[in-house]
């Protein structure tokens, strides 16, 4: 096991937020890495918009897909490594639920999670071999969104929890996957087992 110490940020695009995965700027990305490279990380968290991946549960942007990736070598370029954080889900106080999810709860609705497997499967197929993906994390402070109105119990975000991580290792093998829920977890939001 390597036992070297890491650091990293939350990293959000100086220009245009996260939708930039829309109105794409690469050179402002690169600017962006080099700034934080600078200062001694050496890797960032990015967040996918959910909306903007998967606009339909069987279908994912491949635009999308192209700039994650573009993003991947941008971060090469900068010596970083990347952790891909997907279900988002909350982001920055705000939901950003796709459409078609209408009022199906995403931690324990089968259609739900099928869905959710097919967008973390194609981006797998994407970026699984770029030697800058870390891993992924399942969402951004996932656990928030049983205020939003996925309610669910211990038990059942702790399946929902081992069944997505289990596949994350079975699409993208040998990377470091997590589960990035915030601190409120531990002291108010019982949501999931802290054991994972």
């Amino acid at each position: 096991m390597n036992s070297m110490i890491r650091f990293g940020v939350n990293y959000v695009p100086s220009k245009k937020w996260w939708y930039s995965w829309l109105d794409w700027n690469p050179e402002s990305i690169l600017e962006d890495l080099q700034a934080i490279r600078s200062l001694g990380m050496d890797h960032i968290r990015i967040h996918c918009l959910w909306p903007i991946f998967q606009p339909n549960p069987d279908y994912v942007s491949e635009t999308a897909l192209n700039r994650l990736y573009e993003l991947l070598n941008i971060a090469d370029e900068c010596s970083m490594d990347v952790q891909i954080t997907v279900l988002n889900g909350w982001l920055s106080g705000f939901s950003f639920y796709p459409a078609w999810k209408g009022d199906r709860n995403l931690f324990t609705n089968r259609e739900m999670i099928k869905a959710e497997k097919f967008l973390f499967q194609q981006i797998a197929n994407k970026v699984k071999d770029h030697p800058k993906f870390m891993g992924f994390d399942l969402g951004n402070e996932i656990n928030v969104l049983t205020w939003k109105g996925d309610r669910f119990s211990m038990e059942e975000g702790d399946l929902w929890q081992t069944e997505m991580m289990s596949f994350c290792e079975l699409v993208a093998p040998g990377k470091f996957h997590v589960n990035g829920v915030d601190q409120i977890h531990g002291f108010r939001i019982r949501a999931f087992l802290a054991r994972l």
